[in-house]
């Protein structure tokens, strides 16, 4: 059940892809899935909580990333925001998509810094 995994999912800490020092981490938390299961032909979102390691604050600066495929189709996003540490991702699965596998990609970056949780949906 899909609500089950969200719910279980617990807060990780992600260590920077860079160079920079270790204290340059992101933490995540609280993957949320809107409906709970991709519908053909209707808007999928996701949204990630993202705060910084060092300080726990909520990453307010910075740029979402979203990115989400059917195969080898990329998807376009429709809506992609940063707010108080709340990264949302908004995309239209295609009418034809039913039964197939969505893969969508969310994530947050501040400078070289960056983070993404990825999960596959089945479509119905």
């Amino acid at each position: 059940d899909p609500a089950e995994l969200f719910a279980s999912f617990e807060e990780q800490p992600f260590a920077s892809a860079s160079a920079e020092p270790a204290r340059t981490t992101f933490l995540v938390s609280s993957l949320r899935a809107v409906p709970n299961r991709p519908l053909a032909g209707r808007a999928f979102t996701l949204q990630l909580r993202v705060r910084l390691g060092a300080t726990g604050a909520p990453l307010v600066s910075g740029a979402a990333l979203c990115s989400a495929r059917i195969g080898s189709s990329s998807l376009r996003v429709t809506r992609r925001a940063l707010s108080a540490g709340l990264v949302t991702c908004t995309w239209k699965v295609p009418p034809t998509a039913a039964g197939k596998t969505l893969r969508p990609s969310i994530g947050a970056s501040r400078g070289t810094r960056a983070v993404h949780v990825s999960r596959p949906f089945r479509v119905a």
